[in-house]
């Protein structure tokens, strides 16, 4: 990318990753802008989590290029990538005995946090934002996945903190709702437009159409390494384009107002 990306943002230009059969990514771009939700939609095997593991600095890209606030991202050391943006994979792989608290509590290392009683406040915050508080005292290793996503939830909240912010600060998820009940899924998203109030950039992999069409601002669809739809949810998420790259007929129903229906014919109907 010969042009530096103009203001903030997290930026992916023209990425390509190999992949053991065809690429994983095939010359993407995507932007995350300071405030704004962002969902990365697509079927199994589409590119969502290669092209959220670059922007959030696992490994760089074959070509293109990843930039954060107009600078190479391989710029910033790891200290300053953790101080800008938190990132929650599908798995953590944790597998100390940890309590709870002390789980969400690793969020806070790289904040400049004045005393203990700041560092206490923090971590209270976090836990009660992500309605994890009635899990502290817990060892995480026994907790249920939906409740281990809700504290992964609250330790990526202790780490980018509060607004109001010195700097953009960005939010990155892989299937956050994946195991997480109906409550808890809308609670995670309806924070998730909290925090782009108050100014983080929220990219959030999602496999649930309906969720991404209510709660994002914009939506990126992939399909075999590329992005064939960007925009708004009623832009970009066409009957057309969702039934050529899921392989049925596929629909968001609008009609009813306010949160969209998810509509699919299935290839085949049960017998009564």
């Amino acid at each position: 990318m010969n042009t530096r990306p103009k203001g903030p943002g997290l930026n992916a230009h023209a990425v390509h990753l190999p992949g053991p059969v065809r690429p994983r990514l095939q010359a993407v771009d995507l932007s995350l802008a300071p405030g704004e939700v962002l969902a990365l939609i697509g079927p199994n095997g589409a590119g969502k989590s290669s092209l959220l593991g670059l922007l959030a600095g696992d490994r760089p890209p074959q070509a293109g290029a990843i930039w954060l606030d107009g600078a190479p991202l391989s710029s910033y050391d790891d200290r300053e990538q953790a101080q800008r943006r938190a990132v929650m994979r599908q798995g953590d792989g944790l597998g100390f005995a940890f309590r709870v608290e002390e789980v969400v509590a690793l969020g806070l290392q790289v904040r400049a946090l004045p005393d203990r009683g700041a560092r206490a406040a923090a971590l209270d915050q976090a836990l009660q934002a992500a309605d994890a508080q009635s899990l502290r005292g817990r060892l995480y290793t026994q907790l249920s996945a939906g409740e281990r996503m809700r504290v992964r939830f609250a330790r990526a909240l202790a780490q980018l903190g509060e607004a109001p912010r010195s700097r953009p600060a960005y939010l990155l998820m892989d299937e956050p709702t994946a195991a997480l009940d109906l409550a808890h899924q809308h609670q995670l998203l309806a924070m998730c437009r909290c925090l782009a109030a108050g100014g983080v950039g929220v990219l959030v992999i999602l496999h649930d159409l309906a969720l991404a069409a209510s709660y994002a601002d914009r939506v990126c669809l992939l399909h075999e390494g590329r992005c064939v739809a960007s925009g708004s949810p009623r832009q970009a998420l066409t009957r057309t384009i969702l039934s050529e790259v899921y392989g049925l007929p596929v629909a968001l129903d609008w009609s009813a107002g306010g949160a969209p229906r998810l509509q699919v014919q299935p290839p085949f109907m049960p017998r009564a």
